[in-house]
């Protein structure tokens, strides 16, 4: 998945620091800033509260909905937050 689609790394480490003292990161490494936010919705009952409209779940799992379990609803919101939260961030 790409950086865009991401976020990056949440928490990047150090891997050099050039001449003039800059430090450069890796943008390759641990938790990505997405997981990060959709790791704080599920910490959120009233973001992931595992019930959806139809139309939701149509958007989530396509139109057979049938055997979808709470557990997945609650992933799909807190996946949805994290998007967001990224989208946002891009916005400025």
């Amino acid at each position: 998945m790409s950086i865009e689609k991401n976020g990056g790394s949440a928490f990047p480490e150090p891997i050099a620091i050039g001449p003039a003292g800059d430090v450069y990161y890796s943008e390759h490494h641990g938790m990505t800033l997405r997981d990060y936010f959709a790791g704080q919705a599920l910490a959120n009952p009233l973001i992931c509260d595992g019930r959806a409209k139809d139309y939701e779940l149509d958007n989530w799992f396509g139109k057979d909905t049938t055997g979808i379990k709470t557990s997945q609803i609650v992933a799909a919101q807190a996946d949805e937050y994290a998007i967001a939260m990224l989208a946002q961030r891009e916005k400025g």
